[in-house]
């Protein structure tokens, strides 16, 4: 099993036990179905000599398109439903001294109270990254 993963997000020390690969493999399958096609609208920005998405002029068209994708995907039940398997309590601990290591008991309690929504998107991000990272580096060479 992989190490755990530390980070510190405003106040607070988490730390992320990477998920078990068919748990993290169902995750993903989830989320690329969800973000895969506004990805790929996104990706048809892409100029020559540009090295990714983010140094693109920006396409209002095509960035209305892949929000628009996005939309369709993802209703505000979904968007709840998988923030909670990412910053999942089997997988997050926190800490706000150091010693003291808990589970998230509840998502929304935790994050109006350490680093609101900014926070809680943080942490789904680096969970993320804990899980994924070494498949995505692999995949894009």
């Amino acid at each position: 099993m992989r190490e755990p993963q530390k980070t510190t997000i405003g106040d607070v020390q988490y730390s992320v036990t990477p998920m078990s690969p068919i748990v993290a493999s169902k995750l993903l399958t989830r989320l690329i179905k969800i973000v895969g096609e506004p990805i790929g609208k996104l990706a048809g920005m892409k100029k020559d000599g540009a090295k990714g998405i983010l140094e693109q002029e920006i396409d209002g068209k095509l960035i209305s398109e892949a929000l628009s994708v996005l939309t369709e995907k993802l209703d505000e039940n979904e968007m709840e439903s998988i923030l909670k398997r990412i910053i999942s309590p089997e997988y997050v601990t926190f800490s706000t001294d150091g010693d003291q290591w808990k589970k998230l008991s509840s998502i929304d309690g935790h994050f109006s109270e350490h680093g609101g929504m900014a926070g809680m998107f943080k942490l789904a991000r680096f969970v993320l990254e804990t899980n994924y990272s070494d498949f995505l580096k692999d995949l894009v060479g």
